[in-house]
């Protein structure tokens, strides 16, 4: 479930627009070292933003008004709730304590990351070079001001939630970069490729290893596919009946 978390923003993103406040994201990520694939699906609607892993998995739901994270795990049929602001308190608290220590060189980069960001508009390619974490994205004109704003707003708030479910994370702050970066040349991502580079690659002179790379693609529709108000149905279910337990005993709960 680390694992699913962890690369949630680099998956296969398929976007369709439906009503004036509903649209949906599809997502799929394909690891090339094991050729492991993992999909989701994200639904926007009204002030709720609902994220379900495959077709029965976890659920996450982010209420911005009330500014709260439902995550539910329908295997063990439990349930927590978590402040955004609390989530992002913590985390950034947790990287300037990390800052004052000394770290290596990747995981400097990881908290505080600066790319040389390239863009071509005609073609719509961007670029994002580091010597430890690379951005290759194609994209497509996200020109609907609403749609943009609450996909984007979704994608930061959940970097956060991300990092403190695994503060191992690496990419996440350079996720944020990139999202900056398409939100504000009103951009979506169509076919995104990372290239993690964990003991650097500085060229000629540096070292030359394999890096882990983590591919998806992205295509756009015009409404919900059958099966997503079945989908809103169950997870507000599950909000009515799974227990409810902590932010840590969730965590606890599931890494058993």
């Amino acid at each position: 479930m680390r694992f699913i978390r962890f690369f949630v923003f680099v998956f296969f993103l398929r976007v369709i627009c439906v009503a004036a406040e509903d649209f949906r994201v599809e997502n799929e990520l394909t690891v090339r070292q094991t050729g492991e694939s993992v999909k989701t699906t994200t639904l926007f609607t009204g002030d709720l933003v609902y994220d379900i892993i495959g077709d029965h998995g976890e659920t996450t739901i982010f209420d911005k008004a009330s500014d709260t994270f439902t995550l539910l795990e329908p295997t063990l049929r439990i349930q927590t709730q978590i402040k955004g602001a609390e989530l992002k308190e913590t985390v950034l608290k947790r990287r300037e304590k990390m800052r004052a220590e000394s770290q290596p060189p990747f995981f400097a980069f990881a908290l505080f990351p600066k790319f040389e960001e390239t863009y071509e508009e005609e073609s719509g390619q961007a670029r994002f070079q580091s010597p430890w974490i690379v951005y290759q994205i194609e994209t497509a004109s996200f020109s609907d001001d609403v749609f943009r704003q609450r996909y984007y707003d979704f994608c930061d708030w959940y970097c956060f939630l991300n990092l403190r479910v695994n503060p191992d994370s690496t990419t996440l702050f350079a996720r944020m970069e990139v999202n900056r970066f398409l939100q504000e040349r009103k951009r979506f991502p169509q076919k995104i490729q990372v290239d993690v580079h964990k003991k650097g690659n500085f060229g000629i002179a540096g070292i030359v290893e394999n890096p882990d790379v983590y591919i998806g693609t992205y295509k756009l529709g015009v409404r919900f596919i059958p099966g997503d108000e079945q989908r809103l149905q169950r997870a507000d279910e599950q909000r009515k009946t799974f227990r409810h337990v902590s932010f840590e005993e969730y965590l606890g709960e599931k890494s058993k």
